[in-house]
């Protein structure tokens, strides 16, 4: 328990990242990440990071997207095609605080 920092990258094909949002509630409720100062130009990369202050134990999944300078929200599932490629959906992970 305590604070925890969560980090990440974010891209899009147009535009640039604007913001970057994390939900530990499996998507129910988004909170907004901090972009890193870096350059944010068109088909570059971007990190960000948020601090996560946990008071009880339990698992949770960990959500987060990013919406770039188009209004483009990253989907909650991705576009399917054959071999994967243009993946874009919104990333996940559960973890367990004990």
């Amino acid at each position: 328990m305590g604070v925890h920092l969560i980090k990440g990258i974010a891209w899009t094909g147009k535009g640039v990242i604007t913001k970057v949002e994390i939900s530990m509630d499996d998507g129910y409720t988004w909170s907004s990440a901090d972009i890193l100062p870096g350059k944010n130009v068109g088909y570059g990369w971007v990190s960000w990071s948020f601090e996560w202050n946990i008071s009880e134990k339990g698992e949770y999944t960990i959500k987060s997207r990013a919406t770039d300078s188009f209004g483009q929200i990253q989907p909650n599932l991705p576009f399917w095609n054959k071999k994967g490629y243009g993946y874009n959906a919104i990333d996940k992970i559960k973890v367990k605080v004990e």
